[in-house]
């Protein structure tokens, strides 16, 4: 497709000028910032390297393996990571000027989760309430105090508690040479202000900055970009300011519940010169709807492009209904030429795609599950091969062959390894680090030590999964498949109560409370841009609850934003016109 270079060149050759690029879905990012890169890096703009921050290692590739510039000097001159893969090296370089043991292990989200629950009860909460504590109050409580450094947060009943909790916490991660995520990155920020000469030498490396996904970064991470542009601020100082360029999207904000800056985006404002410029050509979508669809949603402007056809929404009476009716369109799909790997069922939450998970098993219709390929589910899984890497870690054991070590612990396990692609994944994983000449050193217990971090760091399964199986259809949450797109897409649990979440309905359409469902608008926009040229949404009428009552739904009051891009059928009375009015929640 033809690029729009008039509203894109400018963002290309400037580089005395840092930008914040607003970058919806389909909208030329990684085009753009390689060809940002390729200029810099052919007309010798900087003489020591361009740094790229991004959050998940997907990004990080896909910025790296899309670069038109030559292997050589690309290795030279480009070093694109995650934040936390960033700090970890930082660390491991510099971590004992701050007394931090630098043969540090990084605890996993499961261990931080269950080592936090074990300091609550502890201190006296209840074992029958620890979940409810611990995901509710507890994670809003870090999430505040620890993520978006909200020093004037406080919870009204366990305050105190949350307090000791945590110190306990820190301490047991001191005492046993750990550090979780958010402390990797709270440890630099530590280390720069203390020993700023360190900061000058990564500001001197790395002489220009670009950061991908910038509405995914939290505090703590934008103070790690601060520093790298500005410098440690002291009084009678002037650092030179790095000039950088940072991609985002408001609406692509879906990670509120982890910290993430959201519709903060434009807090650099405050705190360095740019300028904001906006990539407006879809290079990807190729659904004309579906572009105004999404034009509609950013800009509430109804483009004539595509109106005359409308998504369809689909009504059924339970989630068996439903499941049957997605299994019929899946088939459809395959008559018509469309491969299972390019088709996609999405969901708020998990949940919703049961059904439809066991229709698929029972018709042996090969499908992926994301939630199987989530870092926690992992873990879980494979506890006995983390703990016995665990144990050689304890034990510090010096010799030994990693490989034979791993198929060991599967045969002793009784994992079956050869239809199983994450065991698969860690084994060649091992291998390639077997072959690293800068680890022959070590000794077992180290190697296995940087591989267990490298791999809690490094590994995306998401990405992964995707690049081993071909010809199958993907069941995912919303959050899961960001970043993804394919050509069929049917989105389902588009229900109140459902989505928006449930909390949301409790507190908006029972308790009239005022709340900002803006982070669930995002979740439906990033839901629909999934897509390049189909959507269906499904919604529906009644569900049965965890009692085993039946309880009445309303169409998703999140739909009302595009009702006029939207035919609504009920699976059972197809013939008949339904209306958006007669399905909103009550005061929405």
């Amino acid at each position: 497709m033809t690029r729009d270079s008039s509203q894109e060149e400018i963002i290309y050759s400037d580089i005395n000028k840092s930008y914040l690029v607003i970058a919806p879905p389909g909208y030329g990012k990684t085009f753009t910032m390689g060809r940002r890169i390729k200029y810099i890096i052919e007309n010798k703009k900087i003489s020591g390297k361009l740094i790229g921050l991004t959050f998940t290692n997907a990004a990080a590739n896909e910025m790296f393996n899309r670069l038109d510039i030559d292997d050589n000097i690309l290795e030279k001159k480009v070093y694109i990571t995650t934040f936390h893969s960033f700090c970890y090296n930082i660390l491991r370089n510099y971590g004992s000027k701050i007394e931090l043991n630098q043969r540090f292990n990084i605890i996993s989200p499961i261990e931080r989760e269950d080592l936090l629950k074990k300091n609550l009860i502890d201190l006296g909460i209840n074992q029958d309430s620890i979940d409810n504590v611990y995901k509710n109050d507890f994670s809003e409580w870090i999430l505040e105090k620890r993520l978006k450094l909200n020093e004037g947060y406080k919870n009204q009943d366990f305050e105190e508690i949350f307090n000791k909790a945590y110190d306990d916490y820190e301490n047991n991660l001191k005492n046993e040479n750990k550090l979780d995520f958010n402390y990797l990155i709270i440890k630099v920020i530590e280390l720069w202000k203390k020993y700023p000469v360190i900061l000058n030498f990564y500001r001197k490396k790395y002489e220009y900055v670009l950061v991908d996904e910038f509405q995914d970064s939290n505090m703590i991470q934008y103070q790690i970009f601060k520093y790298l542009i500005n410098g440690v601020e002291k009084p009678g100082t002037n650092s030179k300011k790095l000039n950088f360029m940072c991609f985002g999207d408001d609406f692509q904000s879906i990670f509120i519940f982890q910290g993430a800056l959201s519709n903060e985006l434009r807090i650099i404002l405050d705190d360095f010169d740019y300028e904001i410029k906006e990539l407006r050509v879809n290079h990807r979508t190729t659904s004309s709807l579906i572009k105004s669809i999404n034009l509609y949603l950013r800009k509430g402007e109804l483009s004539t492009l595509g109106i005359n056809n409308k998504i369809d929404c689909y009504l059924f009476n339970n989630v068996e209904e439903e499941a049957i009716f997605i299994l019929e369109k899946i088939k459809e799909f395959q008559k018509g030429g469309i491969a299972l790997d390019d088709i996609c069922i999405i969901s708020r939450m998990y949940f919703r795609l049961n059904n439809i998970k066991e229709l698929f098993e029972n018709n042996d219709l090969e499908f992926i599950y994301l939630k199987d390929f989530r870092n926690d589910t992992i873990e879980r899984k494979y506890l006995n091969f983390f703990n016995k890497f665990d144990e050689i870690i304890l034990e510090q054991r010096k010799s030994g062959k990693i490989s034979s070590i791993f198929m060991q612990i599967c045969e002793n396990s009784g994992y079956d390894f050869d239809n199983d692609i994450v065991l698969q994944t860690i084994y060649e994983y091992i291998k390639d680090y077997e072959l690293r000449k800068d680890i022959k050193k070590y000794h077992l217990w180290e190697k296995i030590q940087l591989i267990k971090n490298d791999m809690l760091l490094e590994l995306n399964w998401g990405e992964k999964i995707r690049e081993k199986t071909k010809g199958k259809i993907y069941l995912s949450s919303v959050h899961q498949v960001k970043g993804l797109e394919f050509s069929k897409v049917i989105f389902v649990g588009l229900e109140n109560f459902e989505f928006p979440h449930p909390r949301i309905c409790i507190k908006k359409c029972i308790n009239n409370e005022v709340i900002n469902i803006q982070e669930e608008k995002n979740i439906l926009y990033v839901g629909i841009s999934r897509t390049k040229s189909n959507l269906i949404l499904t919604s529906l009428k009644q569900i049965l609850n965890r009692e085993g009552k039946i309880k009445k739904r309303t169409l998703s009051c999140l739909l009302q934003d595009i009702e006029h891009f939207i035919n609504i059928i009920d699976i059972n009375n197809p013939l008949s016109s339904v209306t958006f009015d007669s399905k909103k929640c009550w005061n929405c």
